[in-house]
């Protein structure tokens, strides 16, 4: 092997540690439509949340789409993976270990909700809602919390058709985050009052979060970490859209 030869190939060696650190690693990103959070229009994604993990992957220089299934099936690919980064989720003690967590992409502020012309349902607690027929997203925080307390849950897979049963009065209380049941009602066309919260869930209201499936390197985690601060640094000194 001529002294050539061996530069070139020790200059190879040398840079390959420097060539993989540039590569993009691949990733998927799933959420499920929950207006004003996530919801698809014209093709894309956008939303609260949305547009803030959106920034994050431009950040990064990441062309993942963003994929949008039912609740129930975005949770079960984020929780099997592999490298499976899922948003909007509550962060909970029963899943601290199933996923690798991110950060925070919104508030997330839950109360039941009755028909507004319901007057006699007026929990003073949620044993006493116990009373009712209360509905609740399949796989959602919201459910699993509520069979928790012993309270018994009618499950639908998409929480428009669960805003639907409560019209139709197929339920007689439906969990909803604030803003996300205003954004439900004005998509259905109708008014902000149709429906009223009349009991706040304190233990499962706090933040949404991002987070990758549990077989993610952490070096991987934590780069979307440090993308998703420069992204929020940003939006606080008016440096994004």
């Amino acid at each position: 092997m001529t002294p050539r030869v061996v530069w070139i190939l020790l200059a190879l060696l040398t840079a390959a540690p420097t060539w993989a650190q540039t590569v993009e690693p691949e990733f998927r990103v799933v959420t499920t439509s929950f207006p004003p959070f996530s919801v698809e229009v014209d093709g894309r994604v956008r939303g609260v949340a949305a547009d803030l993990v959106q920034a994050v992957l431009d950040d990064l220089g990441v062309r993942t789409p963003i994929e949008v299934f039912p609740w129930a099936r975005a949770y079960e690919t984020a929780r099997r993976g592999p490298q499976v980064l899922i948003f909007q989720i509550a962060r909970t003690a029963e899943r601290e270990t199933q996923f690798k967590w991110v950060g925070e992409v919104a508030s997330y502020d839950v109360h039941l909700y009755r028909r507004a012309d319901r007057t006699e349902i007026a929990p003073a607690g949620l044993a006493d809602a116990a009373r009712w027929k209360i509905g609740g997203l399949l796989r959602d925080v919201k459910t699993t919390h509520l069979q928790e307390q012993g309270v018994a849950v009618t499950t639908y897979s998409d929480e428009a058709n669960g805003l639907a049963m409560l019209l139709g009065g197929r339920i007689d209380l439906m969990p909803s985050d604030r803003q996300a049941m205003l954004q439900r009602l004005k998509l259905a066309g109708l008014p902000p009052d149709r429906v009223v919260p009349v009991l706040r869930l304190d233990a499962i209201s706090g933040p949404l979060y991002m987070a990758f499936s549990p077989d993610t390197p952490d070096a991987l985690v934590q780069r979307v970490r440090a993308s998703l601060d420069r992204v929020r640094a940003g939006h606080k000194d008016g440096g994004r859209s």
